[in-house]
């Protein structure tokens, strides 16, 4: 039996270990869970140690020391060498190798157990498009020299997420589509089938009650239209006005839900103004409802992360990318486009949304 360790940062990092911990259900399985500085996901790990189904153990960093910065690392720090130190492990699977934890614990870990692994785990857009700050000389060069000085020189620069030699291997969604920089990796694809195995299933509708997101809901629903941020659009009430029409003039009857940006001004205000809608809670992950939605569902949005996450979960779910006649410039890269055709996600305007609908067996 091998002891694998899951470094997690954010809800996506969380959904992608357990369908990976699922996979080694005879090993032993630890997560760590390690929110983003100054921007903490909602505390799992509750949630996680009610029901050991996926993890044996949870070790939680969400609540630490609020002196500063430094001072917690160092604490993580002090955690992660005393649990590994008791605990060796086999393997050590991160969302992003970026983060002190993960690689602190790498060198401590190899140097208990020479033989250990270190796993990339996919964490979005970066993995197929790179760092967008990778040909940047501070990221490439100065920000590694100020790690190496604080930290120790077991710091090693990922040019872009996954790409750092503490990384052997690398699990994600699509193998063929992956970044230049991690293709000497090995790659291994995700396990789509183990997000439909109902301890998967019920790790998320757990996740949701504690948010107090009712989980029944959105299994009903025909189609989510999926918004970035407000700024994105010239007008964002008309452009979520067209969606809902376009909708409503395919089939009236359609049961509809809306997953605001997380950051969005107006969810509120769209909420009292379509009161037959569905309003997801928009500081809840997307990823979180994405394995209770039904295969039916269509998922409609603009070519965003955000849509590109909802083909992860079901290659038979319908996703169409909405472009925009008129948009903020900027907001969208030709390369976030190719990607969007390599995975033959239709791309249409408003007007033909419709006609689309009618197309995919509503």
């Amino acid at each position: 039996m091998s002891t694998n360790y899951f470094f997690v940062s954010s809800p996506l990092h969380l959904l992608f270990s357990s369908n990976i911990a699922l996979c080694h259900e005879t090993d032993e399985n630890i997560v760590v869970l390690m929110p983003r500085e100054a921007r903490q996901f909602s505390p799992f790990a509750d949630v996680l140690a009610q029901d050991r189904s996926i993890f044996s153990d949870v070790i939680s960093f969400e609540t630490g020391n609020r002196s500063g910065k430094h001072a917690e690392r160092r604490r993580r720090m002090a955690v992660i060498r005393e649990t590994l130190t008791k605990n060796p492990a086999d393997r050590i699977f991160t969302g992003t190798d970026r983060r002190i934890e993960f690689q602190y614990a790498m060198s401590v870990g190899s140097g208990i157990n020479p033989g250990l692994v270190g796993i990339y785990v996919d964490d979005g857009m970066a993995t197929y498009l790179g760092h967008k700050s990778m040909h940047n000389i501070a990221h490439r060069y100065i920000d590694p020299l100020a790690k190496k000085l604080l930290y120790g020189w077991w710091w090693k620069n990922p040019i872009t997420i996954g790409s750092s030699s503490w990384i052997s291997e690398i699990r994600v969604a699509y193998p063929e589509l992956v970044h230049e920089s991690l293709k000497s990796k090995k790659v291994v694809p995700i396990d789509k089938e183990i997000f439909r195995d109902p301890r998967f299933t019920a790790l998320c509708e757990r996740l949701l009650r504690f948010r107090k997101v009712d989980d029944q809901g959105i299994r009903d629903i025909d189609v989510i239209v999926v918004l970035t941020h407000e700024s994105f659009y010239p007008d964002a009430d008309a452009h979520l006005d067209s969606l809902v029409r376009a909708v409503a003039q395919h089939d009236s009857s359609l049961k509809i839900a809306v997953k605001p940006h997380p950051r969005s001004e107006k969810a509120e205000l769209w909420r009292n103004l379509y009161p037959d809608i569905l309003f997801l809670d928009s500081k809840v992950s997307m990823e979180l409802f994405l394995p209770l939605v039904k295969q039916q569902c269509v998922i409609i949005g603009d070519i965003s992360s955000a849509l590109f996450t909802a083909n992860w979960f079901g290659e038979n779910r319908h996703v169409v990318a909405v472009t925009l006649a008129q948009a903020v410039p900027g907001h969208i890269e030709d390369n976030l486009v190719q990607l969007f055709l390599k995975l033959d996600i239709p791309k249409i305007g408003i007007d033909e949304l419709p006609e689309q609908l009618a197309t995919l067996n509503h």
